[in-house]
């Protein structure tokens, strides 16, 4: 994602007024809120410490999510806009952050964080991706706050946190469902050049692209991967028992397992009680093999996207236009 620092930057060309503006940020440790600027002096729309709002999703269910600071807005040389930094939780900073440029009629969406303490469902029995619902509240939430905005905007540098490796979820979700996952909810390269990449990929999606065994098993020592016996028997062998192996399923099998583990471990840390020695163990088998099966598919998926023809855009910037 661009930085907020690099947006602030590109929109406010005077250089005092933009230190003031995030010097503002700081001083009230705002963090993410909503703030306007007008003469290069901020008025303050809502009491810092912000407030608590539901809202009622697709899926039928409601949120609770936060609006925290103060909001903002300023004309240098038509160039109107406002800065809205929005905490989605009342004790988590950095969920997201909006930036309407009125004379484009544009939001960028930005520093989306996939956390499960960005938001709250008001059923705490019902299951959903983190991800899914954030943005779900940033469509709605911009629509109603910017009613006269035509499109949004965000870079899509989305990554799968793996033991200090990242993976590229761009690419990983090209692989498993044909298209980035900010797609799903209309988004599309901006750039015809990438426009015409994303419709490449599409193509060579459908085509259900495969690798053989002796391929995989190839590309496995180029890498000079030791496969842990049990992550093969456990993990790997039940998917690759056809030969060629389907790369699409091939991947989301194993970033399924991989998903699988996380929740285990996700359990553990939710456990109030003291572990047991026994929980203790399994706990730990469950680190060791979160490891060792995420180090598989850093060393491997790349190739595969490679071996499966698809094609890497040249930036990761993607617009949605409003209806």
């Amino acid at each position: 994602m661009i930085s907020v620092v690099k947006l602030l930057r590109q929109i406010i060309k005077n250089d005092d007024l933009r230190f003031y503006v995030k010097s503002t940020i700081d001083k009230y440790k705002i963090g993410y809120g909503n703030y306007y600027v007008h003469n290069e002096k901020l008025i303050f729309c809502e009491q810092i410490g912000g407030k608590k709002k539901i809202i009622k999703l697709d899926d039928n269910k409601e949120y609770e999510y936060h609006i925290d600071g103060v909001s903002v807005s300023k004309n240098i040389k038509n160039e109107d806009f406002e800065v809205n930094f929005l905490t989605l939780s009342e004790d988590y900073d950095g969920c997201a952050s909006l930036i309407y440029i009125v004379n484009e009629d544009k939001i960028i969406i930005d520093s989306i964080i996939n956390s499960k303490e960005c938001i709250k469902c008001l059923d705490k029995t019902h299951k959903y991706k983190v991800g899914n619902v954030i943005m779900q509240i940033i469509l709605k939430y911009s629509l109603q706050k910017f009613p006269k905005a035509k499109y949004f905007e965000l870079s899509d540098r989305s990554i799968y946190n793996c033991y200090g490796n990242s993976l590229n979820l761009q690419m990983l979700r090209t692989i498993t469902n044909g298209e980035p996952y900010y797609c799903k909810f209309g988004f599309r390269p901006k750039t015809k050049e990438n426009y015409n990449i994303y419709k490449h990929n599409k193509n060579i999606f459908k085509l259900d692209p495969t690798i053989t065994l002796k391929e995989l098993n190839k590309y496995f020592n180029e890498n000079k991967i030791n496969v842990d016996s049990n992550i093969y028997a456990n993990y790997i062998e039940k998917y690759i028992k056809t030969d060629p192996i389907s790369i699409k399923y091939f991947i989301k099998s194993l970033m399924n397992e991989q998903y699988k583990l996380d929740e285990k471990k996700e359990m553990f840390d939710n456990y109030e009680l003291e572990l047991k020695p026994t929980e203790i163990k399994e706990l730990n088998k469950i680190n060791n093999d979160r490891l060792k099966l995420c180090k598989i598919i850093y060393s491997i998926y790349e190739k595969l996207f490679n071996h499966a023809n698809y094609t890497r855009f040249n930036d990761n910037v993607f617009d949605l236009k409003i209806q």
